[in-house]
């Protein structure tokens, strides 16, 4: 199966995207970096399309995707974390950050126990990952037009109970797993 497909492409680009999104958000150029960011969601979401709808579907492409993703939002959170002008709690970028951790390391300890555990996505990891976005763009909207406070706070606290949620239910598959290897 090819590698260089289109999607994969499209994901690529994102990746390229990242490093100036973040540093428009350190330098305080929120409408450059909201402008970047919503390249990188157009970009996302035109990857998935093409490659469902064109059979594109790669086994890379199913790494990069997701990679991406979390690379923008974690990026992009810490630069907003660092970023001095910005209103943004300093114990939720913590709380997001020990959940990755978390979960990867939980995940690299199952494939070490087993070749044969398989990483995959939950409904809550992906809502998760949505609301952490969401609270992200947020943020930037709030930045350029300061009108979305509300919204921001909003989303904090859905960020908070997703991050509580997900990591209960990453556990609980976790245990299963390791009952099954015993």
């Amino acid at each position: 199966m090819k590698t260089l497909t289109i999607p994969n492409l499209l994901t690529l680009l994102r990746i390229i995207i990242i490093p100036f999104a973040v540093y428009n958000i350190y330098i305080s150029n929120f409408y450059t970096a909201l402008f970047l960011v919503f390249i990188a969601v157009i970009t996302d979401g035109l990857d998935g399309f093409v490659a469902r709808r064109f059979d594109q579907v790669s086994q890379i492409g199913k790494v990069i995707d997701p990679l991406a993703d979390k690379l923008l939002v974690i990026c992009g959170l810490t630069a907003i974390a660092i970023n001095e002008n910005v209103d943004f709690s300093k114990i939720l970028f913590v709380l997001i950050m020990l959940r990755e951790i978390y979960i990867v390391s939980g995940g690299i300890y199952l494939l070490i126990k087993s070749k044969r555990f398989k990483i995959a996505p939950t409904i809550i990891g992906k809502l998760t990952a949505f609301s952490e976005f969401l609270m992200f763009i947020l943020i930037l909207l709030n930045e350029v037009s300061d009108k979305v406070g509300f919204l921001v706070k909003l989303s904090s606290i859905c960020v908070i109970t997703m991050i509580i949620i997900s990591i209960v239910q990453y556990s609980i598959i976790g245990l299963k797993y390791l009952k099954l290897t015993d």
